[in-house]
């Protein structure tokens, strides 16, 4: 890797704008999410800005409709 992206790796996160709601973890196992909770599902990526994310627990008849949460992120071109 090189350093300059190792350093980054290193950093503090960029913070970027979440897109309404809670800050929840992304795996509720099918309960209630939590606010803060474990987050094990990730959108990487590379030469892209990252404008907002959200996590969300789509529901079907009032019960979850899976044990993660849907992950999205808006993002753009890097411009160079």
């Amino acid at each position: 890797m090189a350093g300059a992206a190792r350093r980054r790796l290193r950093g503090r996160p960029r913070r970027r704008r979440r897109a309404g709601g809670e800050d929840i973890g992304t795996f509720p196992d099918y309960g209630t999410p939590e606010v803060g909770g474990i987050r094990i599902d990730w959108i990487l990526v590379r030469d892209l800005v990252v404008e907002e994310y959200a996590a969300r627990v789509p529901a079907h008849e009032g019960r979850a409709a899976s044990d993660h949460a849907t992950v999205t992120a808006r993002v753009r071109p890097t411009v160079r």
